[in-house]
């Protein structure tokens, strides 16, 4: 059996516990059992204190965020605002209204009267997760789009999320949207709304006599919106409004760079809806979309921060749902944005960009391992300079269902102390902490710590623990004295070099925030290895396996990629200041 690593961890009764995780995950469950029950320190708290001092560049002041005023106008960050309830002009029992309307008043005629009749095609309906394992599951369900706010109500304030009033706060609220009536409903907690009928792109027209509209889903659609009070006109404005002719909504969604100028949000989803009728679609890699579905009336747009490669970016309300940026009501033809440094959606379409860029452009030029491509990013705005840490918590809590890791150590906590299980098993994978202004900085950060998740994929969870373990249990990265410290080394030293030096030399033409002497694990020796004729970044990349924990190992190994060793003692030796 290993050395024991002993993290002293402590409790109301000071527990103190000598841990060998390799050992123990494979020869002492029951051990680890124990530990949880001794062990008292939410994860949370593991991780605040990891973040704080890891990947950490100055002071971090965490503050709460405020509303921001965008050229004279103020952008609500905070809490959606509803007002009254709307009569949803797509339920059945209003569409009947509305066919027995048109009928009457004999604006169609139809070559059969009994041709239609008005049947419930979709479910309004709302879930209720009661945890995190709930969320999973919806989330898991690509043929839904959920809205944290309901549907048929009128929209006084826009705000980047809303919580029902009844739901206290720090668990899950209410998740609505429609479905088709044919629905199979997973095993989470919901209630149907509403029957509603919904006209479908694919239906075959009516045919209607003489010289009528031939549009007889448009026409159908349309008085019920005003029969329903939907409709603006001069002295009733509300949340929509009827416009000439049916569209596929469509635009173009750009963020400021202020490196390299304005630039498509990438491969973003955009969402719009009208009471329950919703569409949703990807941008491209120069931020244009175009929605599937046609709408008669003006929608709501919004950018929900889900990328089409896999990873999503929270916001204020973290795992409760990913970061959206509600775009007000706009015309069924299309709506173009610019988003730039002073909206808060600035720093989210930011990250958007630098973590597609880097797993799709950065990884595959160099040959190194993309990060997991379900990754959560959670942006935090704070008052420090630079700051941000990659404990990869939700990787390492995948698919565990008996919580026999290290990071159960803090779960086993979180219920005691009183924290929602939705918070237990929802953590991110990567935090920055900053209210970032430049795509210089904010890419630096990102970079470094998506170096941190490649390296997490190469390794995996148990090397992670340890990384993990070595940073929170003396808050921050030591002086490399202890022998599980060498993780810390290898992993910063990777972390700097390719983060901070390789992608933002080939993005930027220069590497930002660059060190090659930092801290005692000098990330410099790398830059001098990668210097050597017949070394690449993807056979430094490839050393990188997970029985390479020291500074030693990893200096052994490179010479092995190598026919230059001499090369690898002087860029050693060169940045060698203060190697323990």
């Amino acid at each position: 059996m290993k050395t024991a690593i002993r993290a002293k961890l402590t409790d109301s009764r000071n527990w103190e516990v000598a841990i060998d995780w390799q050992s123990i995950k494979k020869h002492q469950p029951q051990k680890i059992k124990k530990i949880m029950r001794q062990i008292k320190i939410p994860l949370l708290i593991l991780l605040m204190i990891f973040g704080l001092f890891s990947c950490q560049k100055d002071e971090l002041n965490l503050g709460v965020e405020k509303n921001t005023e965008l050229n004279g106008e103020v952008e609500s960050t905070g809490k959606m605002v509803l007002g009254d309830k709307l009569e949803n002009p797509y339920s059945v029992k209003n569409m009947k209204k509305a066919y027995e309307s048109l009928k009457s008043n004999a604006t169609i005629k139809l070559t059969e009267s009994d041709k239609f009749e008005v049947i419930a095609n979709t479910l309004y309906i709302r879930f209720l997760p009661k945890d995190s394992t709930d969320l999973r599951t919806l989330w898991a369900d690509t043929t839904i789009e959920l809205f944290d706010f309901p549907l048929d109500y009128e929209i006084v304030e826009e705000g980047f999320y809303y919580h029902d009033p009844e739901i206290p706060e720090g668990h899950p609220t209410w998740q609505y949207t429609s479905v088709p009536i044919d629905y199979q409903f997973p095993n989470v907690k919901y209630e149907i709304i509403e029957e509603c009928y919904i006209p479908k792109d694919d239906e075959e027209d009516i045919e209607l006599k003489g010289s009528y509209s031939d549009d007889f889903y448009g026409q159908l659609e349309m008085e019920s919106f005003r029969l329903t009070g939907n409709l603006n006109d001069e002295n009733d404005l509300k949340n929509t409004n009827a416009t000439k002719g049916k569209n596929k909504p469509k635009g173009i969604i750009k963020v400021k760079n202020t490196t390299k100028g304005l630039e498509g949000v990438m491969k973003v989803k955009v969402r719009v809806h009208n009471f329950v009728k919703w569409n949703t679609v990807y941008t491209n890699e120069n931020g244009n979309y175009k929605m599937s579905k046609n709408f008669r009336t003006d929608v709501h747009y919004a950018v929900v921060f889900e990328n089409a490669t896999g990873f999503k970016i929270w916001g204020n309300w973290a795992m409760f749902s990913p970061a959206i940026y509600n775009m007000k009501w706009h015309s069924n033809s299309g709506y173009d944005k610019e988003i730039d440094t002073d909206s808060k959606a600035w720093l989210w379409s930011t990250v958007n960009n630098g973590t597609f860029y880097y797993r799709e452009k950065l990884c595959p030029k160099f040959g190194i391992s993309k990060p997991p491509s379900n990754i959560r990013i959670w942006t935090l705005r704070t008052g420090g300079k630079w700051g941000g840490c990659a404990p990869m918590a939700r990787q390492i809590t995948l698919g565990i269902n008996n919580l026999m890791d290290f990071l159960v150590i803090g779960y086993a906590g979180i219920k005691s102390k009183g924290i929602t299980t939705a918070l237990s098993l929802c953590m991110p994978d990567i935090f920055l902490f900053q209210n970032y202004t430049n795509t210089k900085d904010c890419y630096a950060t990102l970079w470094h710590e998506l170096s941190h998740a490649s390296h997490y994929h190469k390794v995996g969870k148990w090397y992670w623990l340890n990384y993990i373990t070595a940073i929170s249990t003396q808050f921050g990265y030591g002086d490399g004295s202890r022998s599980i410290d060498g993780y810390i080394g290898v992993g910063e030293m990777w972390g700097n070099y390719f983060g901070n030096y390789v992608c933002c030399d080939d993005y930027f033409g220069n590497p930002v925030h660059w060190d090659a002497k930092e801290d005692w694990y000098n990330p410099g020796f790398l830059l001098g290895v990668d210097n050597i004729s017949d070394v690449s970044t993807a056979e430094i990349f490839g050393c990188l396996t997970s029985d390479i924990h020291s500074i030693s190992s990893i200096k052994s190994k490179l010479k092995t990629i190598t026919s230059y060793d001499s090369q690898v003692d002087n860029a050693y030796n060169t940045v060698d200041t203060d190697w323990p």
